[in-house]
């Protein structure tokens, strides 16, 4: 049979080993708690906060963008077909057809229809337009100069008289036309890129 006293000092054991287990356990889930408390620490520390002023910028791309694909509003060399809804007060696109191509006078530039319109609000007269666009069979037809801004939509003939002549000429000089030519009966005035700037001739 156990003695009491043996049996005492077994239980006191036993009761140590068990809360020393219970107290390892303890600081064992302190440790633990303590390390994740410490790494999150440093996560939040090392990320920016929810904050538009932390937030990474865009790469910032230093190539220049390509221009806006067929933009009427801004090509210098837009023609009416580019941009068909322009309205002109004193013209329509078939005044200034080729007579062989119906229609071809939305060929016609924009830039010389807006000085053309110009140049009659400043003379305030009617404008007979005899010549707008041409096409190539059509000039060689009229014997037009082989180089002709006819054919590329930037000329225009104008019908005068002597008593409207002088008053057209200084309207189109007027509206920014640098090339003009004067014939008896009409004034051809273009603003072709493509041709000597400024000059005038006489027929």
């Amino acid at each position: 049979m156990t003695n009491p006293k043996t049996l005492n000092m077994y239980l006191a054991i036993i009761l140590i080993v068990v809360l020393l287990l219970f107290a390892g356990q303890k600081m064992f889930g302190q440790t633990v708690a303590g390390i994740y408390a410490r790494t999150r620490k440093r996560l939040t520390v090392q990320l920016p906060p929810d904050n538009p002023q932390f937030e990474t910028a865009a790469p910032q791309n230093n190539t220049t963008a390509p221009p806006p694909a067929n933009n009427a509003a801004t090509k210098a060399d837009a023609t009416w077909a580019d941009n068909p809804t322009q309205v002109f007060a004193n013209f329509k696109p078939h005044e200034f057809d080729s007579p062989d191509a119906p229609g071809s006078g939305m060929n016609m530039r924009l830039s010389t229809l807006q000085m053309l319109q110009n140049a009659r609000n400043i003379a305030a007269l009617p404008f007979k337009i005899n010549s707008g666009f041409r096409t190539i069979a059509h000039n060689n037809k009229v014997k037009g100069v082989k180089n002709s801004a006819h054919t590329r939509g930037y000329a225009i003939d104008i019908a005068t008289t002597t008593a409207t002549q002088a008053k057209v000429i200084a309207a189109l000089r007027s509206a920014g036309f640098k090339r003009i030519g004067i014939y008896k009966t009409f004034v051809h005035a273009d603003n072709d890129p493509n041709l000597p700037t400024p000059a005038t001739w006489y027929y």
